[in-house]
């Protein structure tokens, strides 16, 4: 779906405009630069960007995708300058729907976004080719979930994990091992 975005930009040509308020109505193609370290190029309408655009920001980060009146609404992709990057749906400029979250850290997330939270089954994938499955709300990782190991191996985990920050750190991937046995810790070893 990406490439079709992309490729969507390739041969368009529109005069440079100045200003938001030179905008062209109802389906135009447009250059325009947002802010002095803003530009957009796509369609407007009733000089609001609407339909398919690219916007880039002077730091590095860009969209490309679906807009409804100035805002981010349907599919697109998101990269910001710092590595990470988002391909998915989007509703009133907040992420929104089934989507595919890469961090610069390497692990990536698949699953569901609710107003910008992760929010509902999903799955986290280390570099390492380790899996958690399991299920999101308001961002962290609740109830059961099982970590499926590169070697095969799996391992149940209940969480209760409180709005992670998945960019600035690795998640963590919970116990390794089962929970010893209460019987175990009645066990005299003198």
């Amino acid at each position: 779906m990406i490439s079709v975005l992309r490729n969507s930009f390739s041969g368009l040509s529109a005069p440079h405009l100045r200003g938001a308020d030179h905008l062209r109505s109802s389906g135009s193609i447009v250059v325009n630069d947002v802010t002095p370290d803003v530009s957009y190029h796509g369609t407007a309408e009733s000089g609001l960007r609407h339909g398919i655009g690219k916007m880039t920001w002077e730091n590095g980060d860009a969209y490309y995708g679906a807009w409804t009146f100035n805002k981010k609404e349907g599919y697109g992709f998101m990269s910001w300058a710092h590595g990470d990057s988002y391909e998915g749906y989007w509703k009133n400029d907040l992420r929104h729907g089934s989507a595919k979250h890469s961090y610069a850290n390497g692990v990536v997330f698949q699953g569901t976004y609710n107003h910008d939270l992760r929010q509902g089954p999903g799955k986290l994938i280390w570099p390492d080719g380790d899996v958690f499955e399991g299920f999101w709300l308001d961002n962290g990782r609740v109830g059961k979930g099982v970590l499926i190991r590169n070697d095969g191996s799996r391992s149940e985990q209940e969480w209760n994990e409180t709005n992670p920050n998945y960019s600035k750190t690795v998640p963590d991937k919970g116990s390794i091992s089962p929970p010893m046995s209460p019987n175990l810790l009645d066990l005299n070893f003198d």
